[in-house]
């Protein structure tokens, strides 16, 4: 009788465990990873080519002007603006730090 009851109580406190118990996650779907994407990234919409005070396309490191995107080495994107860098050495550098090369630009 006495193991009957410990199996019947050893039973209840699994059951009420198992209640108060965190339910597994679910897997999102790919409109939610969508959602998650954007709100991570911010905006959907491509960002916009950095252009200093003049309206010309420049290299925020090191000042080149540059005729189009298609004189550019590369580019980096931070929060919405697209940075055109003039050389290897630039883009490295904008690749390893965008932050910094924002700072550069505000001042162009």
């Amino acid at each position: 009788m006495k193991l009957k009851s410990l199996l019947l109580g050893l039973i209840a406190v699994f059951v009420l465990v198992g209640c108060t118990a965190e339910p597994e996650a679910v897997a999102p779907t790919g409109e939610a990873i969508s959602a998650a994407k954007v709100e991570a990234e911010g905006s959907t919409s491509e960002p916009v080519a950095f252009k200093n005070k003049d309206g010309k396309l420049v290299c925020p490191l090191m000042g080149a002007e540059m005729k189009d995107e298609s004189e550019a080495v590369g580019y980096v994107d931070h929060e919405g603006t697209r940075y055109f860098m003039c050389c290897d050495s630039c883009l490295k550098m904008g690749e390893n730090d965008p932050a910094k090369v924002a700072e550069k630009a505000s001042g162009m």
